[in-house]
C-alpha cells in the first residue's frame, strides 16, 4: 500500500465517525441552552458522517482496501483516532475548567451576599442597641432629675423628650372615634 495523501485521507473515516458521535452528543447536550450552537454541532456531525462515508467509498474505489478488510483500522486511521481523542480530551478538560470557574464564582457571590446580609443585620442590631442605650440613659437622667425635684418620673421623662409608651384605649383596635 502506498502512504499517499489519498490513502491517509481514506483511512480517516473511523476518526470522522468518532468526531460525528461527539458532535451528536454535544448537540443533545446544548439543544436547550444554545440552539444556534447546537444546530451547528448537528450540521458538523452530519458533514463528518458524510465525509466518512465518501472517504470509505473512495478507499474502495481506489483499491486501498477491500470489502473484506473494510473494518480493519489501519495505522493512519489509528493516528487520526488518536488525534480526535486528544482533541476531545482537551475540549472536555477545558469545559470542566470553565464549569469549575463558574461554580467557584457562584459560591463567591453567595458568600459575599451572606457577608453583606450579616453586616446589615449587625449594623441594625448595633443601631438598635445604641438607640436603646440612649433612651435608657435619658430615662435614667430624667428619673434622677425627677427624684431631685420631687416630680413623678413619667412627667420628667416627657419634659426631657423621652418617648413614653401610649396606653391603649379600649377601642384602639378600631378606627371608630367615640363622642
Amino acid at each position: 500500500m502506498e502512504n499517499t495523501i489519498g490513502y491517509i485521507l481514506c483511512c480517516q473515516s473511523p476518526a470522522l465517525f468518532l468526531l460525528a458521535i461527539a458532535l451528536l452528543i454535544r448537540f443533545f447536550v446544548r439543544k436547550d441552552k444554545a440552539r444556534v450552537r447546537a444546530i451547528v454541532s448537528l450540521i458538523a456531525a452530519l458533514a463528518c458522517i458524510a465525509a466518512g462515508v465518501v472517504l470509505y467509498y473512495q478507499g474502495l474505489l481506489l483499491e486501498y482496501f477491500t470489502l473484506r478488510t473494510l473494518w480493519q483500522i489501519r495505522t493512519a486511521g489509528w493516528i487520526g483516532l488518536a488525534m480526535v481523542a486528544a482533541l476531545l480530551l482537551y475540549l472536555s478538560g477545558r469545559a470542566f475548567v470553565r464549569y469549575a470557574a463558574r461554580r467557584r464564582a457562584q459560591k463567591e457571590a453567595v458568600r459575599a451576599e451572606n457577608a453583606h446580609r450579616q453586616e446589615v443585620e449587625q449594623a441594625k442590631a448595633e443601631a438598635y442597641e445604641a438607640g436603646r442605650a440612649s433612651v435608657m440613659s435619658d430615662m435614667a437622667a430624667a428619673e434622677a432629675e425627677a427624684g431631685a425635684q420631687g416630680q413623678p418620673a413619667e412627667e420628667a421623662a416627657v419634659s426631657v423628650g423621652v418617648p413614653q409608651p401610649e396606653t391603649p384605649d379600649a377601642d384602639s383596635h378600631t378606627n371608630i372615634e367615640r363622642p
